[in-house]
């Protein structure tokens, strides 16, 4: 009866751990470092990835159809869909969000153009950086002088996703099969994965920098942290 009783204890203890919520944060309820009030408008889904390179069988490459939106030879629809996703990037916190997300250094991210506490989310930031670099490749479309802030800024986003892949961990395990047109097994990418629903923070993004969730500007205050006020 003792052992029975210390199963259960054990039991019990293990559905405990598994049930209980790190400080850190969780993916589906948000980390610590996530902005507070986007927390509630986190919600997952699983999304099936595309993208993986098909190959005819004479050893031509090309990416289908339903990943070519954003991939792909430069187009105005292209940029369109580009901008879709990153447009509107920036917001203001309020005084107290900009403690609460920064603490007692909040103070040196006040942004006087803004008019207040400007961030950038890290999804539309990273997203911002992809698309900085496709736009690298095309120089006849997006003609760029390589000056020393834009190879700073290429690297700057290369470093950025570098961090970020490593951070998040994905453990997804992609397979590969035989492909004809190269006589060997090629990556098959396209698998399913749990993610935030990107739509509904975007949403919620779009309407904290000019819906009715947004921080208006101040103008008027903390102009002594500017230099020589």
């Amino acid at each position: 009866m003792v052992g029975v009783l210390l199963q259960v204890n054990g039991l019990l203890r293990v559905h405990e751990l598994c049930n209980a919520v790190s400080p850190e944060g969780t993916f589906e309820g948000g980390f610590r470092t996530d902005f507070g009030p986007a927390k509630q408008h986190i919600e997952l889904q699983e999304v099936n990835f595309t993208g993986t390179p098909h190959v005819t069988d004479d050893g031509f490459f090309f990416i289908p159809d339903e990943a070519s939106k954003y991939v792909g030879e430069p187009s105005d629809e292209m940029d369109e869909a580009w901008e879709a996703l990153i447009g509107d990037r920036g917001i203001l916190l309020s005084h107290q969000e900009a403690i609460d997300a920064w603490g007692p250094q909040h103070e040196q991210f006040w942004n006087q153009g803004s008019g207040g506490y400007y961030a950038d989310f890290e999804m539309l930031h990273m997203l911002h950086c992809v698309n900085q670099i496709r736009k690298l490749f095309a120089p006849e479309r997006y003609p760029m002088v390589l000056n020393n802030r834009l190879r700073v800024h290429r690297d700057h986003c290369l470093n950025s996703l570098r961090e970020h892949i490593m951070c998040k961990g994905d453990l997804t395990p992609l397979p590969t099969k035989w492909t004809p047109g190269i006589q060997h097994n090629y990556i098959e990418a396209n698998r399913p994965h749990i993610c935030r629903n990107f739509q509904k923070l975007r949403e919620f993004a779009t309407n904290r920098k000019k819906g009715v969730l947004a921080v208006q500007p101040d103008f008027e205050q903390k102009k002594g942290l500017l230099p020589g006020r």
